[in-house]
């Protein structure tokens, strides 16, 4: 990943599908886990080291899309497995790992996730 400051390129960590996120940080995949540091974004600098978040992120060779996403409020949604083929099914996750099924939604291939701003699209 790297800063955007005019022609000069300075890598800023290792890693792939980077978002910046309301909270102030930058949320990254490394390997198959999902990482956060702190960014400051007026300086592009980072202000600490990356904390993982979560392992089982499904990244690999035929993976189109990102990962993740994360809403302006902090909910995470993600997809998990390392297999593209391996079926997957929607759920819910709260702050203390409790998850629930995602009513209406069926056991599928996802290859990418996103959260909708009006909650419904």
């Amino acid at each position: 990943m790297y800063s955007r400051e005019a022609d000069d390129h300075t890598e800023l960590l290792d890693g792939r599908f980077p978002r910046y996120v309301a909270s102030g940080h930058i949320v990254f995949v490394r390997g198959n886990a999902l990482w956060a540091v702190p960014f400051d974004q007026e300086r592009l600098v980072l202000m600490g080291d990356p904390t993982p978040l979560i392992d089982g992120v499904r990244v690999g060779q035929f993976f189109r899309g990102r990962p993740f996403s994360v809403a302006d409020d902090g909910t995470l949604v993600y997809t998990r497995g390392q297999v593209p083929e391996e079926l997957h099914s929607l759920v819910w996750v709260d702050p203390d790992g409790v998850t629930e099924p995602l009513r209406g939604a069926r056991p599928d291939r996802y290859l990418s996730v996103h959260l909708s701003p009006d909650g419904h699209s």
